[in-house]
This record gives C-alpha cells, structure tokens and sequence, in this order.
C-alpha cells in the first residue's frame, strides 16, 4: 500500500516489514558458510581420513625380531629333518692296533677278580675278610702300601709274626709262605697285594681290600 510520504511497504500475512529488511537475504543469494570442527578425544583433535600413527620403534624392532627366531627355527627343524647326519654325526669306528705275534704283553687281572687260568683263586669271605687259594706251594706274596698303613703278617703256628709295621706310602714288602699258608692283616684299604706264583716275574693276581680292616687268607692246594 502507499503512504503519503512516498515510500511503499510490503505488506505480509503476518505484518509488514522495510522492504530494506529483506535485501540482505534476496540480493546475495549466498548461503552463510558453516565451519565444522572434528571431534576432539581426550582433549586432542582426531582427524578423520589421516594416516594412522606409527608403533613405537621399540615394539616395531621386537616384531621383526620374532618373526626372524621363528623362521630360522623353522629353518633349522626342515634341515635336521632332511639331514640328520648333519646334527647327529655317526660316532668313529673304533680302530684296534695290529698286534704281532709273539709281542703282545700278557694281560694284567683286575683286582679283586678270580683268575683260576693262573692258578690263583680269590673267594671273598665276608665283610672284612676273605681267601686266596694258589695252585702252587711256590708262590710269593707282595704288599705295596699307597697311604700309611698297618699291615701284619704270619704264617701258621708261627711266632712271632714275620711282619707287623706301619707301611708308609710307596712302601713294599714280599713275603713267602710256610708250608703253602700265609695270612696277612691290613689296617687300611689303600695298599695292593699281588701274587706271583713260581718263578714268574708276572703277577698273576692283583687285589686292593674293599674294606678296612681286612683279614686276607692263603692257602696251597698242591700240598
């Protein structure tokens, strides 16, 4: 409608309004801009369609040491199970001196074992004693001492003893039997009896007590 100052209003269902109201919207024909901000986590912005962060160099380094154990562990089974010989290697076969006739050294026995071959028979009696039979009546006995020790020898019916003295470390004592009969104490185990039966220059026994003291018996079987 017109008024009489020369101006015109608008007129609206709901009023009227300055038509200079309406030019800021109808002149620009522009949208106000709306700024968006990304959600924010803990305080810190999280942009979205970033690349994700690195692990720490540490965890990185402790990844790649793992998978490198488990393939060279890997590696290590296939090769033993292709080539065991290459893990297990075969044990040498046992070589052996040629021995020439007529030169090889008569076996020494072990002490304390029975060698009747040579005519010397040992039968343990009990704890602390025991008896040696020797095939022979000519037959020398020899005490050889490693530490101090007692050592008393005598024969049958004999008196007084043929021997009875402390024998010091590297001591040696022979002694022969009466009527094929002989008995010898020692009072500690490190000493070493041998036998030599006739004129053998070889003992034919060798034995070291078990036990200490020890009563050690002999006797011929010849007569």
């Amino acid at each position: 409608m017109a008024t009489g100052g020369g101006e015109s209003v608008t007129t609206t269902s709901a009023g009227t309004a300055p038509a200079s109201s309406l030019r800021a919207f109808t002149s620009t024909a522009e949208v106000p801009r709306v700024q968006h901000r990304s959600p924010t986590v803990s305080g810190q912005q999280v942009a979205f369609g970033g690349r994700r962060p690195k692990a720490p160099l540490g965890l990185r380094l402790a990844v790649w040491a793992t998978a490198l154990l488990v393939v060279v562990g890997a590696a290590l089974i296939w090769v033993n199970h292709q080539y065991p010989s290459l893990f297990h290697p075969a044990p040498a076969a046992a070589t052996h001196a040629p021995v020439t006739p007529g030169t090889a050294a008569p076996a020494r026995p072990k002490a304390g074992t029975s060698t009747p071959s040579s005519g010397v028979v040992f039968t343990q009696g009990g704890p602390t004693s025991g008896s040696v039979t020797v095939s022979s009546a000519q037959y020398t006995v020899t005490v050889s001492a490693q530490a101090p020790c007692w050592v008393k020898v005598t024969t049958p019916g004999g008196a007084p003893a043929l021997f009875q003295a402390v024998m010091q470390p590297g001591a040696q004592e022979t002694f022969h039997p009466a009527n094929g009969q002989l008995a010898v104490n020692f009072g500690a185990s490190k000493v070493t009896v041998t036998v030599l039966v006739g004129s053998a220059h070889t003992p034919s026994w060798q034995w070291s007590p078990t036990a200490a003291p020890f009563q050690l018996s002999f006797t011929s079987t010849s007569g």
